[in-house]
């Protein structure tokens, strides 16, 4: 083993978008009954962290901003090889945007203790804005690589291979660092076996200023929200002969007044 590091992952519980749908009236997600997952890069955040921990050894602590109801998705972070799971959990957190979340993240970083590499996801698949990652370095210090399709450590340095445009870019950077990684097709089960507990901070734990989160921290306005336009299906023609399917597109064609 060439190093003995300590890995902090971020990592967000959202809804399964796929799942979704939209009010039409109110333009909101229709959230009842859709189930809720880890962010796919998210997840292969916390899949890189414990790679790197079984190769060069170490700690990997896991940490999700969100309601303590949360733990039951986090908890599969333990059957991939986490140490430690923790929901920063306050009604103060609400309607954080990127700026008051990298703030609440960065000071429950502090909070934590140090760290040699920084991990989250690129985006999220609910809000998709990519801004977390880089703000969070920006707020703790830290060296960063972004759209990480691959991570090593060779020493005192962090070497990701980066999706962009299309091709490969390689390159490194001093720790301690922060990496945004994309997603893997990776999709790990939840051991019965594991015992440990998903651990709740409050504003009671850690020292926040709270104007700077939640919608007071926040400074993000947005204008409006609106659902795109409905797009209309395809018809399948269900025929025994080409011959009948060709005659029912033209009576189809006639009968909207195309030919």
């Amino acid at each position: 083993m060439e190093v003995f590091m300590n890995i902090l992952v971020f990592a967000k519980v959202v809804p399964k978008v796929s799942d979704c749908k939209i009010d039409r009236e109110t333009n909101n997600l229709i959230r009842d009954g859709v189930k809720s997952i880890i962010n796919p890069p998210d997840l292969a955040a916390i899949y890189t962290a414990c790679e790197l921990k079984k190769k060069h050894g170490g700690k990997v602590v896991v940490a999700s901003m969100g309601p303590d109801f949360i733990k039951g998705e986090l908890e599969v972070a333990y059957s991939m090889g986490a140490d430690e799971i923790y929901i920063i959990s306050s009604m103060a957190v609400r309607g954080s945007d990127t700026l008051a979340t990298s703030y609440v993240l960065s000071t429950t970083a502090k909070h934590l203790g140090e760290f040699d590499l920084v991990l989250t996801g690129t985006q999220t698949l609910d809000g998709d804005t990519g801004q977390v990652g880089p703000q969070l370095a920006e707020k703790l210090g830290l060296n960063s690589l972004t759209y990480a399709e691959s991570v090593e450590v060779k020493g005192d340095e962090v070497i990701a291979k980066r999706r962009i445009n299309g091709g490969l870019q390689e390159e490194s950077v001093k720790m301690p660092a922060l990496v945004s990684t994309l997603r893997k097709n990776i999709n790990p089960k939840k051991s019965e076996e594991v015992t440990k507990e998903v651990k709740i901070l409050t504003e009671k734990d850690i020292d926040f200023d709270l104007d700077k989160m939640g919608m007071k921290g926040s400074r993000t306005v947005v204008g409006s929200v609106f659902a795109p336009p409905e797009v209309q299906k395809g018809l399948i023609i269900e025929k025994n002969s080409d011959e009948e399917k060709v005659e029912e597109i033209i009576k189809i064609l006639k009968d909207n007044k195309r030919i």
